[in-house]
């Protein structure tokens, strides 16, 4: 059990630390900064409060599920969250399973972890290309509009 560790091994840590990182601008248990990061700084006492946050099971994976909701709907600012992430995605021991063979509830977080800073990554930067996309569609059928009615009056003459 993953909770149990009193001092887990660092694949565990590095997993939890980046779960902290996100959790921490939707749970108001969780310090931040006034800039919506984790105000958490020593290992420690970041081990201590994913103890805590993990102490109801059910809770902690509600949190987890509900995190997309937080990205879609946009009210907080994410972007500083996901950017304290990224070191740990780039590094090289951070996979699944590198993870599991530690811990496998830790390499399921890990997963987690993974796959909602790519949903992060999509709706942040593909979302808005196909906004544009639309709204140029829109506008290139309204031109289309006006050139058949000029058309229509050259031809007229």
């Amino acid at each position: 059990m993953v909770k149990a560790y009193n001092n887990p091994p660092g694949g565990v840590k590095m997993t939890f630390t980046a779960v902290l990182h996100l959790l921490c601008s939707v749970i108001p248990e969780v310090p931040r900064t006034k800039k919506g990061t984790l105000d958490v700084k020593e290992e420690q006492k970041q081990w201590q409060l994913c103890q805590k946050l993990m102490g109801n099971p059910e809770v902690f994976m509600n949190y987890l599920k509900n995190y997309q909701s937080a990205i879609d709907e946009g009210k907080i600012n994410l972007v500083p969250n996901f950017t304290a992430i990224r070191e740990t995605l780039a590094n090289e021991s951070f996979t699944p399973e590198i993870i599991m063979s530690v811990a496998k509830a830790a390499g399921g977080v890990c997963v987690w972890v993974r796959n909602i800073a790519m949903y992060y990554d999509v709706v942040t930067t593909v979302e808005p290309k196909k906004a544009k996309v639309a709204e140029m569609k829109i506008k290139l059928n309204d031109a289309n509009e006006k050139k058949e009615t000029m058309e229509a009056l050259v031809a007229e003459l």
